[in-house]
């Protein structure tokens, strides 16, 4: 038996080729000049409560008073290749 390679659907050849030809030989370039390389990603969280059910005695809905609207939490990381962290935050979305 055989376990099957995983690969994105979507994935074009030639786009992958380019960025073989195109982006790795500036990432290693980059190397050489001693630049920072970083992986790096991005994540919303709003802050709402999380309940889905809670205890509360027969016949006595529970209620949880909360503050209404989008307010959210943006937060950046990027890591480095020698396993370095940056991280930031802000109450605003990333552009």
């Amino acid at each position: 038996m055989q376990k099957p390679a995983k690969k994105a659907r979507q994935q074009s050849k030639q786009k992958v080729q380019q960025w073989r030809e195109e982006t790795v030989p500036e990432l290693k370039k980059a190397e050489d000049e001693n630049r920072a390389i970083v992986y790096i990603d991005e994540s919303g969280f709003y802050l709402l409560p999380l309940v889905c059910r809670t205890w509360a005695p027969k016949g006595k809905t529970p209620i949880i008073e909360e503050k209404a609207g989008k307010e959210h939490l943006s937060l950046i990381a990027a890591m480095a290749p020698n396993g370095r962290l940056y991280v930031g935050g802000q109450d605003k979305a990333y552009k």
